[in-house]
């Protein structure tokens, strides 16, 4: 680079030696010493900073954030760019600030890029090392966003060697992982694995993705609601445009509004139990309501009773009884014949009896129209 050294992004110049009004650029790489997070006083996202090839004990610089949308905080001992940019507060009056780049990825892995240069690393105090992390391997065209944790999002396709895959080409991937599963300790670059990392959410487009699942609609000798011309394909063999998520606990809330769940052909909830709890009322409306899979059987099919219909139906049965049972005793009597079994026939049919039906067959809680 010769005599244009003064401007080379390898300089260990200060900016303030450079003048951004007259459409130059400077850069240096720099340490980290200090960010907001172990030192209060430093304005939330600034950094300070020294030259890397300058004196450990001098000053250091003070440099905010390169990019307005994008927060990447780097740790102490990382190693930045430092580049000169135009004051805001002092536009249009030939002063400049120094700006700083996302940390240099010196270990080709995510977690941290500090560096020993001084002696050991001192990182954030906040900061622990996790080892068992490890970076995502990249395909070709991927685009790959990966925190220091465990967490990433990968922009793909069905690639030779991913974990999802399709009989065409060139179809559209979004891997979101948080708590990625590392087989082993030592750097090594792995794979998203949606059985084993913590939470996963994949957005397929005609794509296949090999997922364990714990239930099975299709249950042996156990009936289903489904009749198997109907049942749903499991997760692991199913290929086509999904979204699959999966974790520990799926919790959704809507804190103003509904949740809604439509479906072109069927929305199924497999479970031990499937609990549906309301504080004021549960509304199915269809125009047939099966509440068994055996119901599907048209052999075994059987309609339900419309209890309120039933019970005047059994109260003037009952009552045409009692009247019966009333003039057969009399005549009974009459012929000198045992009355007895009237009498107790009647007594079953009394009007207290019938008063009791509704209480005794009706829920207060399930209504059907």
């Amino acid at each position: 680079m010769g005599k244009e050294t003064n401007t080379s992004l390898f300089s260990a110049q200060g900016s303030a030696q450079r003048s951004t009004s007259k459409g130059g650029f400077g850069g240096f790489f720099a340490i980290v010493q200090d960010t907001y997070h172990t030192n209060p006083e430093l304005p939330i996202g600034l950094i300070s900073f020294r030259p890397i090839n300058s004196n450990p004990k001098g000053t250091s610089g003070n440099a905010f954030p390169f990019y307005q949308i994008i927060k990447s905080v780097p740790l102490k001992g990382e190693i930045v760019l430092i580049v000169p940019g135009p004051d805001a507060v002092m536009l249009g009056k030939n002063k400049s600030k120094d700006y700083y780049m996302p940390a240099l990825n010196m270990w080709n892995h995510p977690q941290h890029g500090a560096t020993a240069i001084d002696g050991a690393p001192a990182l954030d105090q906040h900061f622990k090392e996790t080892p068992d992390l490890n970076p995502m391997f990249p395909f070709p065209g991927d685009v790959v966003l990966e925190g220091r944790k465990g967490q990433s999002i990968r922009f793909s396709e069905n690639l030779p060697g991913t974990p999802w895959s399709s009989t065409s080409k060139n179809n559209p991937t979004i891997a979101i992982v948080s708590g990625q599963y590392s087989p082993v300790e030592e750097p090594s670059f792995i794979l998203e694995d949606i059985n084993k990392d913590a939470s996963s959410i994949y957005l397929l487009g005609n794509q296949s993705i090999p997922l364990e699942v714990n239930k099975s609609w299709k249950r042996g000798h156990l009936k289903s609601s489904y009749p198997d011309s109907l049942l749903p394909i499991d997760g692991y063999s199913y290929t086509g445009d999904q979204i699959v998520i999966n974790s520990g606990r799926l919790y959704l809330n809507a804190k103003t509004e509904h949740i809604l769940l439509s479906a072109n052909k069927i929305v199924g909830l497999l479970g031990d139990r499937v609990h549906l709890d309301a504080e004021q009322a549960i509304h199915f409306d269809a125009p047939i309501l099966r509440l068994t899979g055996e119901s599907l059987d048209p052999k075994l099919n059987q309609r339900a009773i419309k209890g309120d219909d039933l019970v005047e139906e059994l109260t003037r049965l009952y009552k045409r009884i009692d009247e019966l049972t009333g003039t057969l005793s009399i005549a009974l009597t009459a012929l000198n014949l045992p009355a007895d079994k009237a009498l107790e026939l009647k007594s079953f049919t009394s009007a207290e009896k019938r008063g009791n039906l509704e209480q005794k067959l009706l829920s207060n809680r399930v209504f059907l129209s």
